[in-house]
């Protein structure tokens, strides 16, 4: 199965995303209030290496959640006390994962593919 150039670039951009899940995590000090950044970043990873292999449910799962994820940390990010940086980091890598993989999945299955 071909993978298109633009879902691997998505997969690798959501596996980033989770990856500064992790880093929020770590710089929020490993405390109970941002507990949640863990899971998410982990879900992110998994699903962004499910992407990068060319799995299209993968990729729509994937872009509600980076969907959904976006409104958090906007919220997030007036109300929160985790450092500014790592906020931004977040929603940068976040929303440019989401506008890739919402190119790569309009385009569609490559030709004769049937997936």
């Amino acid at each position: 199965m071909a993978v298109p150039s633009s879902m691997k670039l998505a997969g690798e951009l959501t596996i980033l995303t989770g990856a500064m899940h992790l880093v929020g995590f770590v710089a929020g000090g490993f405390s109970w209030g941002w507990i949640g950044l863990f899971p998410a970043g982990l879900v992110f990873i998994a699903l962004g290496a499910l992407v990068t292999r060319g799995y299209r449910l993968a990729g729509w799962l994937a872009w509600l959640g980076l969907g959904l994820g976006v409104s958090f940390l906007l919220v997030g990010l007036f109300t929160a006390p985790l450092p500014v940086w790592a906020w931004w980091l977040m929603l940068l890598s976040q929303g440019a994962a989401l506008l890739v993989l919402l190119v790569a999945l309009w385009r569609g299955p490559p030709v004769g593919d049937g997936l």
